[in-house]
């Protein structure tokens, strides 16, 4: 017998499924036991959810604590945007601007970035955004964003708030179309990285010696099993890539 291993890596996180693998030779009680743990570890992996999605962006772009600042961008009463596609206009040309001003540098623009509308705030049409540091950002940033205010805050990286507290927060709104995602990102984003392989059926997983472990379940019976592991390597060092592929 033998497993399917999928890994999905974003930066220094990595999430990691194992699963046992049917064969059609297998009776049929061994064959749906092997489908329910094939779909368990699917729900683990949860790629079709719009926050699990954002977390891996976040993670591949904004691996350190220093790789991003996250900013607020609001409206003064004379620039309140009339509605969210005028909103969405105006975050368009800002993102044109700042690119400008980055490529003058030599420097790219790595941005996610969420239009929000329903909150405590009276419905007032706002941004949220998470750029990438450069090392010379706040002023230009400013200059940028001709139609009211910005706030900064500091990218953080620790049990409270991290790139899943993030992503929590940027998709707390749903979307106005069925389908589609509340947030955008553009289009030099990093995407995560997913491999799908076999292994021999006495694999078993391990986050790897000084990584943080986020998260770790099992489950076995006499006929399948399935595992998953969700983890961050240590600062500095880069996650292997699978020698072998189905």
């Amino acid at each position: 017998m033998a497993k399917i291993k999928k890994i999905i890596t974003a930066g220094p996180y990595q999430k990691i499924v194992l699963y046992s693998r049917g064969h059609r030779s297998d009776p049929p009680k061994v064959r749906a036991a092997m489908r329910r743990a094939s779909s368990e570890a699917q729900k683990r992996l949860n790629l079709k959810n719009s926050r699990e999605k954002l977390k891996l962006i976040l993670a591949a772009n904004f691996p350190t604590a220093r790789s991003g600042i996250v900013v607020t961008f609001t409206y003064s009463d004379d620039f309140l945007p009339s509605s969210k596609k005028q909103a969405d206009s105006r975050m368009n040309e800002f993102r044109k601007l700042l690119r400008r001003e980055r490529k003058r540098r030599g420097k790219e623009l790595v941005m996610v970035s969420k239009t929000e509308q329903h909150s405590a705030d009276s419905g007032r049409i706002h941004h949220h955004g998470v750029i990438n540091a450069t090392g010379d950002d706040y002023d230009e940033i400013r200059r940028c964003w001709k139609w009211g205010a910005v706030e900064f805050e500091v990218f953080r990286l620790d049990k409270e708030k991290n790139w899943d507290t993030l992503a929590a927060y940027l998709t707390k709104e749903p979307p106005d179309e069925l389908g589609r995602h509340s947030w955008s990102a553009t289009r030099n984003c990093k995407k995560p990285e997913i491999e799908t392989f076999t292994v021999s059926d006495d694999t078993t997983l391990q986050a790897p010696h000084g990584s943080h472990l986020i998260s770790s379940e099992r489950h076995a019976d006499e006929f399948a099993s399935w595992e998953s592991i969700e983890f961050v390597w240590p600062s500095g060092v880069r996650p292997p890539r699978a020698r072998r592929r189905k």
